[in-house]
């Protein structure tokens, strides 16, 4: 029972039988440069995603910058080679015991430090990391000045906005993911789809050149820390409640409004450029709905205390990014594939929110708890 309930032993047998049957030493040199850099890249997101829910900005700022160097040398190493689907495996293998470690890791320093889902009422700790935003301001500048590169000053600064504006959005829907406010967590889930889509856009159009690392680990550590700050203000000001499905008499239901208002913006898709490209559209939409689902299940389940729960929430949400990925790189992205992508993300998370819910009322899986 245990080897069924761990996803670990099948994916590591998938990977052992795919070494064992290609002899060639680039592939298994591709395989341990991937299990390295997707453990550490899910070891460092794991600790962003449980630092921006608690109380310590110093724990957030350093995850953050540690998760954009990290994921960006990864999506870089995995785009030149198109998102080989040969990979899918060890890149799920290392990112569910990374997702894994991360948490355990992330709760020991939670409890070092003192880092709780609360922050402290009177401790506005966003002011204490002006100075490091300035930093990272000024090599930004330097950057667009100084470093030749095929960007031009208004394509990296575009960039740095986009990428603020995504990490803004992510880290108010990472706390809106983990609440039980369907609006709250919809428009949230909105901003950050479409600043996604843009900046990926973007980042492959340049091949994921290394002059946009600076852009996007500025703008993501910005917009991650004003959003941790910004979000938690809305969640007291709206009364999101986190464990009432769990503890609580309080009915899941589904976000049946919510869901049919954002799937509107499938109907101005098909007005502007009707039945073109239907299939890869539908690809991108499924995809996209998948994805979501998937993020928002994992995003909840790294806050709570649930370890098994985790790893089977890590395997979906990293092996769909992965196959959404592949198809972008494929296909590249195009002005059609924006409303798809958006409106997938939105209502895959949407529902993906209630179906956590349901998981963690099963399983009576709670935040802050100990690790079941």
């Amino acid at each position: 029972m245990k080897y069924i309930s761990n996803p670990l032993y099948v994916l590591g047998v998938i990977i052992l039988l795919q070494v064992g049957l290609n002899p060639d030493p680039t592939f298994w040199y591709g395989v341990l440069f991937l299990v390295f850099i997707a453990y550490v890249q899910n070891v460092s997101y794991g600790l962003q995603s449980r630092a921006g829910t608690r109380s310590s900005n110093a724990l957030h700022a350093f995850t953050a910058i540690l998760a954009s160097l990290v994921f960006f040398m990864t999506l870089r190493y995995l785009y030149k080679d198109q998102m080989p689907l040969t990979l899918l495996a060890t890149y799920m293998f290392a990112t569910v015991f990374g997702s894994l470690h991360g948490n355990i890791v992330s709760r020991r320093i939670e409890k070092y430090i003192g880092a709780q889902t609360e922050a402290p009422k009177n401790q506005p700790q966003l002011m204490r990391f002006w100075p490091s935003m300035i930093v990272l301001l000024v090599a930004l500048v330097l950057q667009a000045m100084f470093v030749p590169s095929s960007l031009s000053p208004w394509m990296i600064a575009g960039l740095a906005i986009l990428t603020l504006i995504d990490n803004f959005a992510f880290a108010v829907l990472r706390l809106a993911r983990s609440s039980d406010n369907y609006w709250f967590h919809g428009f949230a889930a909105l901003l950050q789809a479409g600043a996604k889509f843009l900046g990926l856009a973007i980042m492959f159009n340049y091949e994921m050149d290394w002059a946009l690392f600076l852009p996007t680990t500025s703008g993501g550590v910005m917009g991650s820390l004003t959003g941790q700050y910004f979000a938690r203000g809305i969640s007291d000001r709206i009364n999101a409640g986190f464990d009432s499905h769990v503890v609580g008499d309080k009915n899941i239901e589904w976000p049946i409004l919510q869901i049919a208002v954002f799937s509107l913006g499938m109907v101005v898709h098909g007005i502007i450029f009707g039945q073109n490209n239907f299939v890869n559209v539908m690809l991108i939409l499924g995809y996209a709905f998948s994805q979501s689902v998937s993020f928002a299940v994992v995003s909840r389940a790294r806050q709570r205390n649930h370890n098994t729960y985790l790893m089977w929430a890590s395997v979906f949400s990293n092996g769909i990014w992965y196959l959404t990925m592949h198809q972008l790189a494929l296909k590249n992205i195009t002005p059609d594939k924006t409303a798809p992508y958006v409106v997938g993300g939105v209502v895959g998370s949407l529902a993906g929110q209630n179906i956590a819910m349901h998981i963690e009322k099963k399983i009576h899986a709670r935040m802050d708890a100990a690790t079941v």
